[in-house]
C-alpha cells in the first residue's frame, strides 16, 4: 500500500530545520494539503521529472522493490519561489505574482473577508489558526513537542497567550461522578457555533448615505473643494499644480478623506454586525414561543384604538406633525434648533482665531475685546506671529471651509477673501473707522473689497463715505498706504 506525503520545513538558520509532514486527507479533500500543493506545483510546472502533467500522472507512479520511496524533486530554479504568493494588478487582469510572497497583512485581510462571507460572529485572524493549533496539539503532545510545533522558546508562552479561556474538561460530570460528556464541551468550543447565514455582508445604501453625512467627513470634503478652487485660481487645474506645496497638501487631504471613509465604513459595518448577532437569537426565540412572524409582529390588531399617527420625517427637516385620529387635531412643532451659536458676522472686537479654536471654552471663543487696538495686538502676538506668511491658511471661522492664500490674504480688506472673512471685514471696517454706517453702505463696500474692485464702482451716495473709511483705515493701520494707493491707481480719487 503506497501513500503520498509532503514534507514541508521552515528553516530560519542553518541549524534550525523544523519539518512538518502532511499526508492525503481522503475523507475530506477540501482539507487535504497534499492536493493543494500538487495543484500549485502543476500550475507552476515545478516538478523536475519530465512527464508529470496532471494529478493522474503522480498517482500512477509505482514504488518498485527494493526501494521504499520515491522523492518528487523540484526544479532548481523553483526552490526560491514562495509557495504562497500575493495577487498583483496588471494591465490585463489580476495575476499571481511569480516572485513576491504573500504578506501577513494581506493574508489577514483575506481571513476577514472569509469571516464575513462565512457569516461568523467573531473575527477570524491568523492568530485564531495558531491558537487553535496550539490547543489541539496540547491535548496529544508533550510540552516539548508542543513548543517545537509552535516554535515557542518557553512553555509559559502557551500559558500566557494561547491557552483557551474555556475549560476543555467536563467539570460538572467529574464532580458529580457521572461519565464525562466531552463531546458537548468540544461543540461549545467550535468557532462555527454562532454562525448565522443571514448575517449582513455589506452596508446598505442608507448606511452609505449616513457615512457621507458624517460631520468630520463633510468638513474634510468642504476643505478639499475650497483647496481645489484655490488651486484652479492660481494654476488653472489640479494636475498643473504638481510639485507645488498646494498640490502636496491637496494630495494629503485626499488621502485623509479616503482613510476617513474606510474607517467610518469599517466601524459602521462592525456595529451593524454586532447589533445583528446581539438581537437575532432573541427574535428567533420570540417567534417560536409567541408564534409571531415579522408581518404579524408589526401589525396592529385594533386600529380604532390608535390615538396618534406620526408622519414620516420626509415632509421636511424642520417639522414634525402629530395628528389625532379622534379629534382631528393637527399640531406642528418647529423642533429643529440651530445648534450653531457662533455669529456669521462677527463684531470688529472679536478674534476669529479664538472663535474657531475648539479647545477653548465657549466663553473664551465668543469673547469681545474692549477696543480694536487690543484685538489687533492679541491677533498679532497670539496668532499671526506663529504663522508662515506664505503658507496656506484656512479661514479660522468654525463655519467656513475656505482656504486663504497666506496671512496677507486674511488681513487684506481689498483682496479676494473667503466669505466668512469678508463678513468679518464688514464689522472691522466699522470699528476701525469709528463711523456708524448703514448696513447697505457696509455691504456694498465689502462686496467691492471681496471682488477686488475699486471703490469708485460703488453707488454715488456711498463714495464719499468709502473715501472717509479708507482714510480712517490708513490712520488706524488697518490697511497700508500702498493698498490705499492701489485704489487710486485703479481710478478712484479720494474725495477728502
Amino acid at each position: 500500500m503506497s501513500s503520498t506525503c509532503l514534507a514541508f520545513y521552515l528553516q530560519k538558520t542553518h541549524l534550525d530545520r523544523t519539518t512538518y509532514i502532511f499526508h492525503k486527507q481522503d475523507n475530506n479533500l477540501t482539507l487535504c494539503p497534499v492536493s493543494h500543493f500538487l495543484a500549485l506545483a502543476l500550475a507552476d510546472d515545478a516538478f523536475d521529472a519530465r512527464g508529470i502533467n496532471s494529478v493522474e500522472d503522480v498517482l500512477r507512479i509505482q514504488v518498485m522493490t527494493p526501494r521504499n520511496s520515491l522523492h518528487l524533486k523540484w526544479k532548481p530554479h523553483m526552490l526560491n519561489i514562495p509557495v504562497f504568493s500575493r495577487a498583483i494588478h496588471t494591465t490585463e487582469r489580476i495575476r499571481i505574482s511569480p516572485d513576491k510572497a504573500l504578506p501577513y497583512d494581506t493574508f489577514n485581510q483575506y481571513l476577514q473577508h472569509l469571516e464575513h462571507n462565512a457569516e461568523f460572529e467573531h473575527m477570524l485572524t491568523p492568530y485564531c489558526n495558531r491558537r487553535g493549533t496550539a490547543n489541539a496539539v496540547d491535548t496529544v503532545a508533550t510540552t516539548s513537542e508542543r513548543n517545537q510545533v509552535m516554535d515557542h522558546s518557553r512553555a509559559d508562552i502557551f500559558k500566557r497567550y494561547y491557552i483557551s479561556v474555556k475549560v476543555k474538561r467536563d467539570v460538572q460530570s467529574t464532580y458529580l461522578g457521572y461519565p464525562a460528556r466531552e463531546s458537548i464541551i468540544e461543540t461549545v468550543e467550535r468557532f462555527s457555533l454562532t454562525r448565522n447565514p443571514r448575517a449582513p455582508k455589506k452596508l446598505s445604501n442608507e448606511h452609505k448615505k449616513t457615512i457621507e453625512r458624517d460631520p468630520q467627513l463633510v468638513k474634510l470634503c468642504d476643505q478639499q473643494r475650497s483647496l481645489r478652487k484655490l488651486i484652479k485660481r492660481k494654476h488653472g487645474s489640479v494636475p498643473k499644480s504638481k510639485d507645488t506645496a498646494l498640490h502636496h497638501e491637496y494630495t494629503e487631504l485626499e488621502n485623509t478623506i479616503r482613510a476617513e471613509k474606510q474607517t467610518l465604513h469599517h466601524k459602521m459595518f462592525e456595529n451593524m454586525r454586532q447589533k445583528f448577532f446581539a438581537t437575532i437569537d432573541t427574535i428567533k426565540i420570540e417567534r417560536q414561543l409567541l408564534e409571531l412572524s415579522i408581518n404579524k409582529k408589526l401589525k396592529m390588531n385594533n386600529n380604532d384604538k390608535v390615538q396618534f399617527v406620526f408622519e414620516n420625517l420626509r415632509e421636511g427637516p424642520h417639522k414634525q406633525r402629530v395628528s389625532s385620529a379622534d379629534s382631528e387635531v393637527n399640531i406642528t412643532f418647529n423642533s429643529i434648533i440651530d445648534t450653531d451659536t457662533f455669529p456669521i458676522s462677527c463684531p470688529g472686537t472679536q478674534c476669529l482665531f479664538c472663535l474657531g479654536d475648539s479647545q477653548l471654552p465657549h466663553s473664551a471663543r465668543i469673547y469681545s475685546f474692549s477696543r480694536p487696538d487690543h484685538l489687533r495686538r492679541h491677533v498679532q502676538n497670539c496668532h499671526l506671529r506663529y504663522l508662515d506668511p506664505d503658507a496656506l491658511l484656512w479661514c479660522p471661522h468654525p463655519s467656513c471651509p475656505d482656504a486663504l492664500d497666506g496671512v496677507e490674504d486674511f488681513q487684506g480688506p481689498i483682496k479676494d477673501v473667503s466669505p466668512m472673512a469678508s463678513r468679518s471685514l464688514r464689522a472691522s471696517v466699522e470699528v476701525a473707522s469709528g463711523l456708524a454706517l448703514s448696513d447697505e453702505a457696509l455691504d456694498v463696500q465689502c462686496r467691492a473689497a471681496a471682488q477686488n474692485r475699486p471703490f469708485d464702482l460703488v453707488a454715488n451716495n456711498c463714495q464719499k463715505f468709502c473715501s472717509q473709511i479708507l482714510q480712517r483705515l490708513v490712520n488706524n493701520g488697518a490697511i497700508t498706504q500702498g493698498q490705499f494707493d492701489a485704489l487710486a491707481v485703479k481710478g478712484f480719487q479720494p474725495l477728502i
